[in-house]
């Protein structure tokens, strides 16, 4: 009877151990994929946001890294739902344009058409040693 028991208890404590180890690795898998994704720039920061008729000028501050930029994409929200919005830099007055690594000033003249939407969200995408890295620049 005791060996009986010995055996139940040993049964149950590896399929607790194997149990907890299975449930663990999803949660590991995304932990590792996080560490191990690229990070294009850091250090986001919004110095001045100025509401003008028809659009709004935004100036950022950031850090880049060595990833190569490939595309910025302007979103107002409201209500939760998305809408593209055109936007240009007004120094440069270009579009995608990638910058050396190191501290940068980013100005946004972002066209909203006179819609106060209750935020923005500005989204990136950067190659990254041959990986897409798809991130969420600014959302506010």
């Amino acid at each position: 009877m005791v060996e009986k028991v010995k055996r139940h208890l040993s049964d149950l404590i590896l399929g607790f151990i194997l149990g907890t180890l299975i449930s663990l690795f999803p949660a590991g898998y995304i932990v590792f994929d996080k560490l191990m994704t690229p990070v294009p720039y850091g250090e986001v920061q919004l110095l001045s946001k100025v509401e003008h008729e028809g659009y709004t000028d935004y100036t950022f501050s950031h850090v880049k890294y060595q990833c190569v930029f490939k595309k910025l994409v302007v979103f107002g929200v409201n209500f939760g739902i998305l809408t593209p919005l055109e936007w240009e830099d007004p120094v440069t007055q270009t579009t995608n344009r990638d910058r050396l690594a190191g501290k940068q000033i980013l100005s946004l003249r972002v066209f909203d058409g006179g819609i106060r939407y209750s935020s923005i969200e500005i989204r990136t995408r950067h190659d990254c040693d041959g990986k897409t890295v798809d991130r969420i620049y600014y959302a506010g």
